[in-house]
């Protein structure tokens, strides 16, 4: 599907064209050592780039430049430190070095004819090729719930003033289509007579305007709720705002899958909330859709924050997806919102 989808140059200056040559020279140059002889990339070299595209280049039909600096060691293997020296983007720097670190090149060698390490410069170029429209997309934003107004003495006798640690309680909460509302549970750490208190009253209190689709129909709503001192209208949203998919599985199904599924989605971001972690935004993820149906590379196109275990819980949560089967990959991307209502 890479292939089906861009092409590109591991060479330096050299465009991409419609076809990729048998073979081409290492781009390196400035080298560190003196050496009789450079080493000699393997031949297939710029195939080896094709598998390494990044998958924001092909979600959004986008070229791609970086050059870094390698070392190739007396055995041929290659290593690429993490600095870009230029990058149009840093998802291609990672791409161009992950491409040289998984190939073993013939070793350069010395005036006598041993092997010897050498470093230089590598650039490698991404070129697109295929039109933008070739990925289909659904907007699967909906209109978040509207809950009623519980007056201002829903506490009662409570003495919100010595409540312990927080002050508060987050509660993980479903709202039914028909508007009732269930609580699935508290975030750790909230105080427990404030959430028995707050989840009798969203319980056993008048429904909510439910959350509708695009069209305007009722959906069912995951999302955390703030019980504050004064039942704090503010929650945080996350939203599965947009799904696209190039390739043989159908989108409706794609989203269908990941719609769900937002549940296990909703549990990264609020692990990163209680860690008083500012993660409201978009957050944008490509992925690979196997042809057996599992989920292989997983990247970000576009997040409001870099965060290691949000980043680790979300890839997690999508590679545990399984989709139909199909004889080819799938390149899918889903958007994310978060926000607080």
């Amino acid at each position: 599907m890479l292939r089906s989808l861009a092409c590109a140059l591991a060479v330096l200056g050299v465009a991409c064209g419609g076809s990729l040559p048998a073979a081409l020279p290492a781009a390196s140059h400035a080298p560190a050592t003196n050496v009789e002889v450079r080493p000699v990339p393997p031949a297939d070299l710029d195939q080896r780039l094709l598998q390494f595209y990044p998958l924001r280049g092909q979600v959004l039909s986008e070229n791609g430049f970086a050059r870094v600096r390698f070392t190739v060691d007396e055995r041929g293997a290659v290593i690429a430190p993490d600095e870009a020296l230029k990058a149009s983007d840093a998802a291609y720097a990672r791409a161009c070095r992950s491409m040289l670190e998984a190939s073993t090149w013939s070793p350069a060698r010395d005036a006598r004819g041993n092997p010897a390490p050498y470093t230089g410069t590598f650039d490698c170029v991404f070129e697109h090729s295929n039109p933008a429209s070739q990925r289909t997309t659904l907007d699967a934003s909906m209109n978040p719930p509207v809950q009623p107004d519980y007056g201002d003495d829903w506490l009662g006798d409570y003495d919100f003033a010595n409540t312990p640690g927080t002050s508060g309680a987050e509660l993980r909460i479903e709202v039914l289509a028909d508007g009732r509302v269930n609580v699935l549970g508290m975030l750790i750490g909230g105080d427990a007579e404030l959430a028995s208190r707050c989840r009798r009253l969203i319980e056993e209190g008048p429904r909510w305007q439910p959350a509708t689709d695009k069209d305007g129909r009722p959906i069912r709503f995951e999302g955390t709720f703030s019980c504050r001192g004064n039942l704090d209208s503010r929650r945080k949203q996350i939203l599965l705002a947009d799904v696209g998919a190039s390739g043989p599985l159908p989108l409706e199904t794609i989203a269908s899958l990941l719609t769900d599924h937002l549940t296990a989605f909703t549990h990264c971001f609020e692990s990163a909330f209680h860690m008083s972690k500012s993660v409201y935004g978009q957050h944008w993820l490509a992925f690979e859709i196997l042809p057996s149906g599992a989920v292989g590379r997983v990247e970000w196109i576009q997040r409001s924050v870099a965060d290691e275990p949000l980043e680790a819980c979300v890839f997690s949560a999508l590679r545990e997806l399984r989709f139909p089967t199909a004889q080819a990959a799938t390149l899918a991307d889903v958007q994310l919102e978060l926000g607080g209502i």
